[in-house]
């Protein structure tokens, strides 16, 4: 696996600057990664060598389809959302959150541990999220991409 050097390390810094002012931020899959370790967190190198697990977490089936469910957890913005328990995700990572930073809870799981979302505990609207919720394959999609964009104006 080769690190797009320049790349990380201007997302890192323009994450760093979109926490420090409070701007609303939706992090997506290696966006989700990213603010756990900007936070201080660890990420599992690859999910297969480190995770037992029967999901396949790089998906076949194309990305505009979904693969597994993941739990929303209870009191929490993501449940507040989304108010389900469930939704049906698509996957296309091989890395995944280890220790969570101290900053973040975790807000969503797969059935075999994998954490899916987490939300920081006390910025606005500051959401990380490992599927890919622009594909609007699950209804919650829609209302997280429009809880974001309201959130954004404000």
């Amino acid at each position: 696996v080769s690190l797009k050097e320049e790349r990380t390390n201007f997302e890192f810094r323009i994450l760093e600057g979109a926490l420090k002012i409070d701007m609303t931020t939706l992090c997506i899959c290696g966006g989700h990664q990213l603010l756990n370790v900007v936070l201080g967190g660890s990420l599992y190198q690859d999910i297969n060598e480190e995770i037992d697990t029967r999901i396949e977490h790089e998906q076949k089936n194309p990305r505009n389809q979904g693969s597994h469910t993941i739990e929303i957890m209870n009191n929490t913005k993501l449940k507040k959302i989304v108010t389900k328990k469930k939704m049906f995700v698509n996957s296309a990572h091989h890395q995944s959150i280890k220790n969570v930073a101290k900053d973040l809870i975790i807000n969503a799981s797969s059935s075999d541990g994998v954490i899916e979302g987490v939300e920081h505990k006390s910025l606005n609207f500051c959401l990380g999220v490992q599927w890919h919720p622009e594909f609007l394959i699950d209804k919650g999609d829609a209302e997280i991409l429009s809880e974001f964009i309201r959130k954004s104006k404000n």
